[in-house]
């Protein structure tokens, strides 16, 4: 099943398995999903939990009135899936299934929460007047927006790759103005597994300044990359998922010369008015780091002058 999850939703299950380690279960619940769909999710799922103020820091309190805290653990976990948790699952499925999509997003795991008519999830959704009928209306144009194009063709693939290696490549030959055609005008962007807080939303011009003036600081960057996994997403959005090993090489730092990060990207992205695509929304899932970790933060404090 998982491998037609979009970005999103495979974003949803990592924070909902986060979450659930950080508020000490044994295993990720449907209201774990809830608080990884907040976090993960995009429009529309996003603008309709936004828009009846589910608020992410009031979940995680009322998860902990109901269940308690045993938590954080000392170390990441693999935590199965409750058995409400895999019933949300088999329902987004079987939703995705009945509006003939072949992929499985955040709305359809929204959906999928809405029929599981039983536990603290469902509470919370009933509690902020949230109901499976007003949602599916409330999606029912988006879904019918996004239908996949007849013909899903090489190009399209390769397209979407291109945008990917492009902004890295630019990145690491400081070439900042190839980068805002490869971006939307508004950015999401997600480092919560390395450096904590929360996920920005950014102009992109912001963002690439930001970028260049703490890049610049350092003497070199390598972005390696795995194979780039798209899916398509209807006709105009796609994912993009690459493992990446990012080098840093600054000869002043103080604490080491070289500081690196494994892990992998997922891209959103969408196609403009143009025909082209750009990056809406990227995170890095960290899988682990070598060498001088406070590299950036001293480079920062150089950069600010």
């Amino acid at each position: 099943m998982f491998e037609r999850f979009t970005e999103s939703a495979r974003r949803t299950l990592f924070f909902a398995r986060h979450e659930a380690s950080q508020l000490g279960s044994l295993s990720i619940e449907a209201e774990h999903l809830l608080l990884g769909i907040t976090r993960g999710g995009r429009p529309p799922t996003a603008d309709i939990l936004g828009g009846a103020g589910l608020v992410a820091e009031e979940m995680r309190a009322l998860i902990l009135a109901t269940h308690g805290h045993r938590g954080p653990f000392e170390r990441p976990l693999e935590l199965p899936f409750s058995t409400s948790a895999k019933r949300v699952l088999d329902y987004a499925a079987e939703e995705a299934s009945s509006l003939q999509h072949p992929h499985i997003g955040t709305e359809h795991l929204l959906l999928g929460m809405l029929r599981h008519t039983h536990g603290l999830a469902w509470d919370i959704l009933k509690e902020k007047g949230l109901t499976l009928a007003s949602v599916r209306d409330d999606l029912a144009s988006h879904l019918t927006l996004t239908a996949l194009p007849d013909t899903v063709t090489p190009q399209h693939i390769e397209a979407v790759r291109s945008v990917v290696t492009q902004i890295l490549h630019a990145i690491d030959m400081r070439r900042w103005t190839v980068l805002p055609s490869l971006f939307t005008e508004v950015v999401i962007t997600d480092y919560t597994t390395l450096f904590g807080g929360e996920a920005q939303r950014q102009y992109r011009d912001d963002l690439i300044d930001g970028w260049r003036q703490l890049l610049m600081v350092l003497d070199a960057t390598q972005h390696l990359l795995g194979p780039i996994d798209v899916h398509l997403i209807g006709a105009f959005r796609a994912d993009a998922d690459c493992h990446v090993r990012a080098y840093h090489v600054w000869e002043r730092a103080t604490g080491g010369h070289e500081w690196m990060v494994a892990g992998h990207y997922l891209f959103d992205l969408e196609m403009n008015s143009a025909g082209t695509w750009q990056v809406s929304d990227l995170t890095l899932h960290m899988l682990y780091q070598t060498g001088n970790r406070n590299m950036l933060q001293e480079a920062g404090r150089v950069a600010r002058g």
